[in-house]
């Protein structure tokens, strides 16, 4: 486990930057290369060839963003920085629940 994991783990369940809810398949461990400081030197001017950098994961829809089943035979599938993924624990979807709960409460006061 990396530092720039996030406390994440394959398996665990997450929300990223595309829709949905996303499972954890694999996660690589990143470095600074020589190319990557040549190409980006504004990025990598304090940090050295050879040094970690934000892992990756790869994950594999198990939700629409409306927490439906998916369709199809094989779900969406793709890499992520791991700075763009947070772990869906109970705690978060009954805040979640309670939010919505909240907003239904507020459009059936309006009716």
């Amino acid at each position: 486990m990396s530092r720039f994991d996030k406390d994440l783990k394959v398996g665990d369940i997450v929300t990223a930057s595309s829709k949905g809810y996303w499972r954890i398949e694999d996660i690589k461990r990143n470095f600074v290369t020589q190319e990557q400081a040549e190409m980006w030197p504004s990025l990598y001017t304090t940090t050295k060839i050879g040094n970690e950098t934000t892992s990756t994961v790869r994950l594999r829809q198990v939700l629409s963003a409306n927490q439906n089943a998916l369709r199809g035979k094989d779900p969406c599938c793709y890499m992520e920085s791991a700075d763009s993924c947070m772990v869906v624990t109970p705690a978060w979807v009954d805040a979640e629940a309670k939010k919505a709960a909240d907003g239904w409460a507020r459009l059936k006061a309006l009716i």
